[in-house]
């Protein structure tokens, strides 16, 4: 596993990016604030910022971070293990928790403000995926999921794959607890679980840990496996956090899209 380390911008950033090969493709895990000082929010999400505000500020980051695309495609996102395939622009239109795409021009989004975002990128079939990852999509295997149909649909090989974690809440900071703890044990995950000391029933889980482990057993080579190591939680000036702010988190963008010809 490498730590990502291209921060986009200047006054601390408003993003970083994963280093994926070759000039066809752009990603990047924003933050949740502009790329000025005073920070101002860019918030993604419809349920604070509207549905207009939303979508102007989605537009600003893939700007500034010179990712063309015609359009933000985005899911109704359900904590499972749905992943679709899209062809066209979308907009929150389906239930689901993963997309994958071979069409240059589109991006696709996810957002979140605790859970992991995780973007693949196939460079050898040209094709893209992004995955929402919380504890019940890892649990899930989601990332197996999108692998399993980036494979169907248009032939990726799992060795070819690069994967990349966004910033996410970390073990540091995420305490669960039996209900978590019962779908982890006996699982090839559970090496991410660990029991709190002097807390009976308590457990800190590690979202990338976790969705690594589901990466390699997948077929990824560990040297193509990135993750930021950002914490949302500690770094919360930075990264909203649903553990910190609850109903006053808005959610920051990863998005990743194939760049169109021309």
């Amino acid at each position: 596993m490498r730590l990502l380390r291209d921060v986009i911008g200047q006054h601390g950033g408003f993003g970083v990016r994963p280093p994926f090969p070759g000039p066809a493709v752009r990603a990047a895990f924003f933050f949740r604030h502009a790329d000025t000082w005073p920070p101002t929010d860019w918030d993604a999400s419809e349920r604070l910022a509207g549905a207009d505000g939303a979508r102007e500020n989605r537009a600003r980051m893939l700007a500034r971070a010179g990712m063309r695309a015609t359009s933000v495609c985005t899911v109704r996102q359900v904590h499972g293990d749905r992943v679709i395939r899209v062809d066209e622009p979308m907009e929150g239109a389906v239930e689901a928790d993963g997309m994958i795409t071979d069409v240059p021009g589109l991006a696709l989004g996810i957002l979140v403000a605790d859970c992991a975002p995780v973007l693949l990128y196939d460079p050898v079939r040209r094709a893209v995926g992004a995955c929402h990852s919380g504890w019940r999509g890892t649990v899930q295997q989601i990332v197996g999921r999108a692998l399993e149909r980036m494979r169907a649909e248009y032939g990726t090989d799992p060795g070819d794959v690069h994967v990349a974690i966004g910033p996410c809440v970390r073990r540091c900071c995420y305490e669960v607890d039996d209900v978590v703890a019962d779908r982890v044990r006996q699982t090839p995950l559970e090496r991410a679980l660990m029991p709190r000391f002097g807390r009976p029933g308590k457990y800190t889980f590690s979202l990338p840990h976790a969705i690594r482990l589901t990466a390699e057993a997948c077929g990824i080579h560990p040297d193509r496996v990135y993750d930021s190591g950002i914490c949302t939680s500690c770094r919360n000036r930075h990264l909203f956090s649903h553990r910190r702010e609850r109903d006053r988190a808005g959610r920051q963008m990863a998005a990743i899209g194939l760049v169109m010809e021309g």
